[in-house]
């Protein structure tokens, strides 16, 4: 790629060049590409990463990048808007991936970038993904085992052993983020108002060490410990002792376009060696089955349910007109982290907003709208395209208070999935 640079590294006189020399700053993508390429090298080699830093410099590797640099300039142009227009100190970081796992674009900060290599919201900062994890891992976890179908009835009770208190006495819990619990709710209703009873008792049913393994070895999530495969809450209400990356969430949330698949993420096509030959490839990268088709496409539509509907979350700030939106809100304790994960028939987008020293963001669902902004402003000159439906899914019309097929006497009804 012609404005690629890597500079700073692996050069051990850099330091003692003609002051004249200004570095030039490379985008947030480049640099991501280069953590990429150390660790893919690394692993090619058997070398350690520095050595593999020094072979980026000094051995003549061509390399193709995968960036796409109108939806680059784009993305991070609105990074900075957001921080000029709401408080300065508020951070950001976003990261665009196609359905094949191509990092379309990456932002790891709502600040002018001002040198290389810098830290990366994006992809170092371990972070609470909130609810946003209920989109994918609790739900379509019981959609997938058959637990559940589209609209089948989840329970939005407490449970009575929920956790441990400072005293070691047992609390129940989860709270919700409205007033009390509504008993019981349909898959739909659950997710447009977030329930966090109901994303608790749907992990009880999947088990939390299954859930874990899922995660961890289906839908690249790098970051978890030992102490979230036993909490309920770490995989169903994002609560987590690890956590996630914003990189992590957009690559997880593909599923939900592509079939139920997840491809690794990545940010370049191909490296060649000073031979021509080709050494590291991502072209025909296999994906791994995170979920089934169907269950794929249930979620899909549970999730763009959530977008058009939702007056108890953000989410509906994410519509853009004329298109299919499907994706989740996020919300960590204190406001201190607001996520929006989604997709629209091209790409999903992961956006996070929070503040470096952890404090509580008090703009109102400000994640999703900027989330709208960057995929609406990524779609306007794309060829309208709406997301598959498999030949194994029928819509059918049921009735929102019990979840079940409406008979003629349902007054208050809705498209299911099934």
């Amino acid at each position: 790629s012609a404005d690629m640079t890597f500079v700073g590294r692996g050069d051990d006189n850099s330091e003692e060049d003609d002051d004249d020399d200004t570095v030039a700053v490379q985008n947030w993508y480049i640099d991501q590409m280069y953590w990429d390429l150390c660790r893919d090298l690394a692993k090619y080699y058997d070398i350690s990463e520095d050595a593999a830093s020094l072979k980026l410099y000094t051995e003549g590797l061509k390399i193709y990048c995968a960036m796409d640099t109108k939806a680059q300039e784009m993305i991070e142009e609105e990074a900075l808007k957001s921080n000029a227009e709401y408080d300065y100190d508020l951070q950001t970081a976003m990261t665009m991936v196609g359905y094949d796992g191509r990092v379309i674009a990456t932002v790891g900060s709502s600040k002018e970038k001002e040198g290389n290599l810098d830290w990366d919201r994006a992809s170092h900062s371990v972070l609470q993904p909130g609810s946003s994890i209920k989109a994918i891992i609790p739900y379509p976890m019981a959609l997938d085992e058959g637990t559940y179908n589209y609209s089948s009835l989840t329970k939005d009770q407490p449970i009575e052993k929920y956790k441990l208190d400072y005293w070691g006495n047992w609390q129940a819990g989860p709270p919700n983020s409205y007033e009390g619990y509504n008993q019981y709710m349909t898959v739909p209703e659950a997710l447009s108002w977030s329930s966090n009873a109901c994303a608790v008792h749907t992990m009880e049913l999947i088990g939390t060490g299954k859930a874990f393994d899922h995660a961890t070895n289906d839908l690249g999530f790098k970051n978890l410990n030992e102490a979230d495969k036993n909490n309920v809450g770490a995989l169903s209400l994002g609560g987590m002792e690890g956590g996630v990356t914003v990189r992590e969430m957009a690559a997880a949330m593909e599923y939900i376009g592509n079939g139920g698949l997840y491809f690794e993420p990545y940010t370049y096509y191909y490296v060649t060696d000073q031979n021509d030959t080709i050494i590291l490839d991502n072209r025909n990268n296999n994906p791994i089955e995170a979920y089934t088709p169907e269950t794929a496409y249930k979620m899909n539509r549970l999730l763009k349910y959530n977008v058009t509907t939702s007056t108890h979350t953000a989410s509906h700030y994410a519509q853009i007109s004329g298109w299919d939106i499907a994706g989740k809100t996020g919300t960590t304790d204190y406001d201190r982290d607001l996520w929006f994960v989604g997709a629209s028939p091209y790409c999903t987008l992961a956006c996070w907003m929070g503040y470096d020293q952890p404090d509580s963001v008090n703009f109102y669902g400000l994640s999703t709208i900027v989330w709208q902004k960057v995929m609406a402003n990524y779609l306007k000159d794309k060829t309208y395209k709406e997301f598959t439906m498999p030949d194994t899914i029928i819509p059918a019309t049921y009735c929102k208070g019990s979840g079940l097929l409406a008979a003629s006497y349902c007054g208050d009804t809705a498209t299911g999935y099934y």
